[in-house]
């Protein structure tokens, strides 16, 4: 994925209200997430990697610390192309939505940030600055 598009999904995700966790300078950080927090108790979280990769899931909140190593998610997408992840994000249905499928289910452990990280930098979304 051309470092461009790339940049277009990232603003895009700041268009539509997340915030953005970084993990190591700004301009290349080691980890990067994207969290969108729904009214009540659910949380959508993308991982960004390095090799272009992502990883997407949907959690209940509790606090920031357990959003990115969740216990249980309600539905995740896992280590796919950056673009499709974005997609698939962008394509689920709000929670509480009439016929949303959520299949309660242990994450897959290597898609999760590392444990231990120190306190990244966020960047709230556009518009709640």
């Amino acid at each position: 994925m051309a470092e461009q598009e790339l940049d277009f999904l990232i603003e895009e995700l700041r268009r539509r209200h997340w915030t953005l966790y970084l993990w190591g300078p700004r301009g290349n950080p080691e980890h990067f997430a994207a969290v969108f927090r729904w009214p009540g108790n659910y949380v959508d979280v993308l991982l960004l990697r390095e090799d272009g990769s992502a990883t997407a899931y949907r959690t209940l909140y509790f606090d920031e610390r357990n959003m990115f190593r969740p216990e249980i998610v309600a539905w995740q997408f896992h280590h796919a192309n950056a673009y499709w992840t974005f997609r698939a994000v962008y394509a689920l249905p709000d929670p509480g939505t009439p016929g949303v499928v959520l299949q309660p289910e242990v994450p897959i452990r290597r898609c999760l940030l590392p444990a231990g990280l120190p306190s990244p930098v966020v960047i709230r979304p556009l518009g709640l600055l």
